[in-house]
């Protein structure tokens, strides 16, 4: 996947299909940083009481 393949050739089924996976992965990893984040913070304020 190193080289980018021509556009004229890729469908745009597949281009879609592409583009969907990799918005997916990117929002899995948003939010479970996200999550990991709010988790640390819970546990800071749980222990300044």
């Amino acid at each position: 996947m190193a080289t980018t393949p021509d556009p004229s050739t890729v469908n745009a089924g597949t281009a879609g299909s592409l583009v969907l996976i990799f918005l997916t992965i990117a929002v899995v990893f948003i939010l479970r940083s996200g999550y990991k984040r709010l988790k640390k913070m819970d546990r800071r304020r749980t222990e300044e009481k």
